[in-house]
């Protein structure tokens, strides 16, 4: 059976979404349908030019315009080569009200900026300036419309994986309706390596508002301990700003390609989390993978997998400032054995394989 995968763009490298939609292509054999792509992805993802069909976006423009454009792209085009279609992003959704090839959807989440993480998305636009503001307003509201109509009335809820429970809390919360099965997202476990831990923390992704980095920098701020972030983002100016002026030992990588990100993983004394109630979150993942135990927020998805084993929690700034008063390398060092036994189960092959029953399981039962 051919499997095709479809997702809208592959453009940062270091994401979650787009590391699925990497690694189960490599392990189905799939094409990659996307009609936005940056060169700069192929340091994460090797290979990434020979599995993509491209179809690029004739008119990049505005956001507006760029947005209609991979709609109209993603939801019309008729030379997707396969029996069964991935979608793992909603846009290319709306294609099923015309393609009858059967499908499954992958939810990372519903549209944050749509509910529970509006306030953060309108900041950012009243940074615009109050016209631009009240159209992007206008377009929040029609693009919410579109959601609402897609995932309640378009899209079978049994043909709907989420990657946790949490996430299926949230979709089942928002639209009324319960997926199918939590399957987490996977990771290629012997991509990454456990080495003997230097003197600094660690942490990577994009530096966004909801990743709350500002947490981090504030609570290593006085500590005498270092932060090495790898990503970047809107928020790294401010971010670059916030750590001068707190005299805190902060060094920002920027974006790195993937043999940089394994290194700092590798090396690092423990991996630090702090999104706000993170959908299932990778990098934790892959750091227990490089036998580093995780100081993460207590929320969301990582919940689900963290234990006392291979974790410490904190609910604030004062929290994390204590844990990293309290912990030494040693501490963290003793607990690499059970970080790299967590990690196996969510390796790609065994979650790429529980993928592949739920295709065959909807094709039993929808079609």
């Amino acid at each position: 059976m051919k499997i095709a995968i479809l997702h809208s763009a592959m453009t940062e490298g270091n994401n979650g979404a787009e590391r699925l939609v990497y690694d189960l292509a490599k392990e189905w054999g799939s094409r990659i349908y996307i009609c936005d792509y940056n060169e700069r992805v192929k340091a994460s993802y090797p290979g990434i030019e020979k599995m993509i069909e491209l179809d690029r976006i004739r008119h990049p423009g505005s956001f507006s315009r760029k947005y209609f454009e991979m709609m109209n792209v993603m939801t019309r085009r008729g030379d997707v080569d396969a029996d069964f279609i991935f979608y793992s992003t909603p846009m290319p959704l709306f294609r099923i009200r015309k393609d009858p090839t059967p499908y499954m959807y992958m939810c990372y989440t519903p549209e944050r900026g749509f509910y529970d993480l509006k306030e953060i998305l309108r900041d950012r636009m009243r940074a615009w300036g109050f016209p631009r503001y009240q159209i992007g307003y206008l377009m929040l509201l029609y693009r919410k419309r579109l959601d609402w109509n897609l995932f309640t009335r378009r899209v079978r809820a049994g043909q709907v994986i989420t990657n946790s429970r949490h996430v299926m809390d949230r979709y089942e919360g928002i639209y009324g309706s319960r997926p199918r099965a939590a399957i987490p997202a996977p990771i290629m476990v012997s991509r990454f390596k456990a080495r003997p831990s230097e003197e600094f923390y660690f942490t990577a992704g994009g530096l966004r508002p909801n990743k709350r980095v500002d947490m981090q920098i504030k609570a290593f701020a006085g500590t005498g301990q270092k932060l090495v972030i790898a990503g970047d983002g809107p928020e790294r100016e401010k971010l670059e700003k916030l750590a001068v002026k707190l005299g805190a030992d902060v060094e920002f990588l920027g974006r790195v390609p993937e043999e940089k990100l394994v290194e700092m993983y590798s090396r690092c004394k423990a991996f630090v989390f702090s999104a706000i109630d993170e959908d299932f979150g990778m990098t934790p993942l892959e750091a227990m993978a490089s036998g580093k135990p995780v100081l993460c927020v207590n929320e969301g998805g990582p919940l689900e997998y963290l234990n006392d084993k291979v974790s410490f929690l904190f609910d604030d700034v004062k929290g994390l400032k204590g844990l990293i008063k309290a912990h030494d390398t040693d501490d963290y060092t003793s607990m690499k054995d059970d970080c790299i036994r967590l990690a196996g189960i969510f390796d790609r092959g065994t979650i790429a394989k529980r993928m592949k029953r739920e295709v065959k399981l909807i094709l039993e039962e929808f079609y």
